[in-house]
């Protein structure tokens, strides 16, 4: 597993720094979006045709991630949309790449945010988010739990354990997915 991190490590710094070439006058450190809560709230529901019930904004480095719940059917659906940095929205492939490893992992069982489609009936929807700056939003479920490290008792012998089989499940999903997509 740690030949793929360091290999996914690898080809992340790769793409970045393809990136700074393709765009040289652009500070890569620059391009968070700027969105309120209340902007939101409205491109949440111009998206989905849902209302929101509740909405919060999600730590977040580089992206706007917002933790919304809303009523789907009769039911009440707690979901997370992401407002993509400007860097990463201008590389769709790679914004859809990232769309399609959380729908094979979901689809093979792993516990994972699932991207849900939006009423045009894709997963990715670029927007302009200001007079300037389009950005890729997508709207996934939102799984529940507390992230680790974030107290520092939480961690277990059993915790790590667990993580541990959880990672590999994950890691062994993802090597078949990289040898399907290598076969193509």
């Amino acid at each position: 597993m740690e030949a793929i991190v360091e290999e996914v490590e690898r080809k992340y710094q790769e793409y970045v720094q393809s990136l700074g070439t393709a765009y040289p006058d652009k500070d890569l450190s620059y391009g968070r979006p700027e969105v309120s809560i209340d902007a939101g709230k409205d491109l949440f529901t111009k998206l989905s045709g849902f209302p929101v019930e509740n909405i919060k904004e999600l730590d977040s480095f580089w992206d706007r991630n917002f933790y919304i719940s809303t009523t789907m059917d009769q039911r009440s659906i707690n979901l997370v949309m992401k407002i993509v940095n400007e860097t990463e929205s201008a590389n769709l492939p790679f914004v859809t790449g990232l769309i399609e490893i959380m729908l094979y992992l979901s689809k093979n069982g792993i516990n994972c945010p699932t991207p849900c489609k939006v009423m045009d009936g894709k997963y990715v929807s670029h927007q302009q988010i200001t007079e300037k700056h389009r950005h890729a939003v997508y709207v996934q479920t939102f799984v529940e739990g507390i992230p680790v490290g974030s107290k520092a008792d939480a961690i277990t012998p059993s915790l790590a354990y667990r993580a541990g089989a959880f990672l590999g499940k994950m890691d062994s999903a993802l090597k078949v997915m990289l040898r399907n997509v290598a076969v193509k």
